[in-house]
């Protein structure tokens, strides 16, 4: 599934900046490569989060519309089960009149 993928690099990009971070010494403040790094990890993750959300709704709205499907194809099989019986009753209806 490509969404899991997305989040796990998402996860992997931020490990990464925070190991770079840990990595280059004993300095309160980020160099400018350490802080586009973290840029491009945050922007990742934003962008993940945004196409996990319409990965969402779309699950959200195809579940809507299986269950939707799901409720059409009981009342066709309902139908046709009224179809069988009347089908049934006149066969019957016609062999008693011709005995």
């Amino acid at each position: 599934m490509i969404i899991p993928r997305r989040v796990t690099a998402v996860v992997v990009s931020v490990a990464f900046a925070a190991g770079l971070a840990i990595s280059t010494g004993c300095t309160k403040y980020a160099s400018p490569d350490d802080l586009q790094a973290l840029d491009e990890a945050k922007q990742a993750a934003v962008s993940a989060e945004k196409e996990l959300d319409k990965a969402k709704l779309e699950k959200r709205k195809l579940e809507q519309e299986l269950q939707t499907k799901k409720n059409e194809l009981t009342d066709v099989k309902a139908e046709i089960e009224k179809v069988k019986q009347g089908v049934e009753a006149a066969k019957t209806t016609e062999e008693e009149s011709n005995e």
